[in-house]
């Protein structure tokens, strides 16, 4: 095994190839996990693209006029129940919003290999087996942060950006496995 710095090294057709065009081959759940991540992001963008649902027309609400209708009509006004009704949409809100942090808290836990690696200055060159970087819209794996992974989670679990400082990443990606 060898290591190379990371700043000596290019990406060429999805191969980190070294400065002496060494083909290096680092630890295979690194490209796959930048694959996968790729993958995620383009089919978030792509769903991204696709236009909002309907709903189905329905009778819900129909009420017939007739002309035998009054035009009187009583009315209750409930400040409480349309209070609790407020109450219950936040409260669902709330819990949509800590199933998006917990799936997007699991995909840091399976990126862990690439957040270690994109934190990295060097790279360890594994081995024989010829896997490839195919990470378009991600770009280069050498120059991708941390930030960068935890931004494209973010995207891909449906968090906004202006949503990312309200909900904090409480995992330390690089932390042992309990």
């Amino acid at each position: 095994m060898k290591m190379y710095k990371k700043s000596e090294l290019t990406i060429v057709d999805g191969m980190l190839v070294s400065k002496d065009g060494d083909i290096i081959m680092p630890d295979i759940r690194i490209i796959a996990q930048a694959n996968h991540l790729e993958t995620l992001v383009q089919k978030s963008a792509y769903l991204a693209t696709q236009p909002e649902a309907t709903p189905m027309p329905s009778l819900d609400g129909f009420k017939r006029v007739s002309i035998k209708d009054g035009d009187v009509e009583f009315t209750a006004t409930t400040p409480l129940m349309d209070a609790k009704a407020q109450e219950a949409m936040a409260l669902m809100g709330e819990l949509d919003d800590v199933a998006t942090v917990d799936r997007a808290n699991d995909m840091v836990r399976e990126f862990k290999d690439l957040l270690r690696f994109v934190g990295q200055d060097f790279v360890v060159d594994c081995g024989d087996v010829i896997e490839f970087f195919d990470t378009p819209i991600l770009g280069s794996v050498l120059e991708l942060t941390k930030e960068d992974v935890i931004d494209a989670i973010a995207e891909v679990c449906g968090m906004a950006k202006e949503n990312l400082t309200k909900h904090e990443v409480t995992v330390d990606p690089l932390a042992p496995e309990e």
